[in-house]
């Protein structure tokens, strides 16, 4: 299996956060890019991060103008800051 991030505890989750996918609860662009932004290791660029995932992915969820899309965000939103 690939390693994303060069920490096991990191990248375990990380997959976690990968198998939400085809669920729906994550985007596959924006958990790449944010694993991209994480130190290994470091728990305060971790939790950064992925707040910063979760408020833009509730932002998204405010001014979505359906259900549908609104809905998506919400799930991205809880999936990103529920770590």
């Amino acid at each position: 299996m690939p390693t994303f991030i060069d920490d096991p505890a990191f990248d375990q989750q990380f997959s976690r956060t990968l198998n939400a996918t085809s669920r729906g609860s994550a985007d596959l662009g924006e958990a790449i890019a944010v694993a991209a932004r994480i130190t290994p290791g470091d728990f305060t660029s971790w939790s950064t991060e992925w707040i910063a995932a979760g408020d833009h992915a509730r932002t998204a969820a405010q001014q979505a103008g359906d259900p549908v899309g609104a809905r998506r965000a919400w799930l991205r939103a809880a999936e990103y800051t529920t770590r």
